[in-house]
């Protein structure tokens, strides 16, 4: 009797063990994300150099680029790389994909038409996400500001105006670099400070 019910026992373990072995699988096949990456390696060496060579001095310790596509005709596409200043740039809805490149990241803004705004904007979780990982000073400002206004009724996680506890803006401008490609080949790059 002890037997069949240790037997019992026993393989009510394995298989309670194998289920679970199988739902954490299928648990982090749906926890991978799927990564869009710059397939034109000029464009990415062009990214790179910007990332090398443009000095933000003591404006920033981790940048955040912002690279801008555009159609200038049918045959040609204009792209501009620079630094995004402060975190209230993502509230204006202008990343449509965040990407990342060495370790960069790079957010992306089809300027267009514009398909998916205000359909579509990084959610708030998002933008302070990416606020406390690149603009520290920023959330520091912004978790005072929230501390502050969390008495007001009208305020809660989901309900409230992010632009509302930015700091001021910064008067810092990097520079920018304007990149025209013509059938994948830059045909073009111009600088303006």
């Amino acid at each position: 009797m002890i037997r069949k019910l240790f037997i019992g026992l026993l393989v009510s373990s394995l298989l309670f063990a194998s289920c679970t072995e199988k739902e954490k699988d299928q648990e982090q096949d749906r926890d991978k994300s799927f990564s869009w990456i710059v397939s034109n390696d000029e464009l990415k060496e062009q990214i790179l150099e910007y990332f090398q060579t443009v000095d933000t001095g003591d404006n920033f310790q981790n940048n955040v680029l912002y690279l801008g596509v555009s159609m200038k005709d049918s045959s040609c596409l204009n792209y501009s790389i620079t630094y995004i200043t402060s975190a209230s740039f993502f509230v204006g809805g202008y990343t449509h994909m965040i990407i990342d490149i060495e370790g960069h990241p790079v957010c992306v803004y089809f300027n267009c038409e514009d398909p998916f705004f205000p359909s579509f904007k990084l959610s708030n979780e998002s933008i302070i996400k990416l606020m406390k990982t690149y603009y520290p000073e920023e959330y520091r400002y912004f978790k005072m500001k929230v501390k502050d206004l969390g008495n007001d009724p009208n305020l809660n996680e989901d309900n409230f105006q992010l632009n509302t506890v930015f700091p001021p803006p910064t008067t810092w401008a990097p520079e920018i670099w304007e990149l025209t490609f013509k059938d994948g080949k830059m045909i073009d790059k111009r600088v303006e400070r």
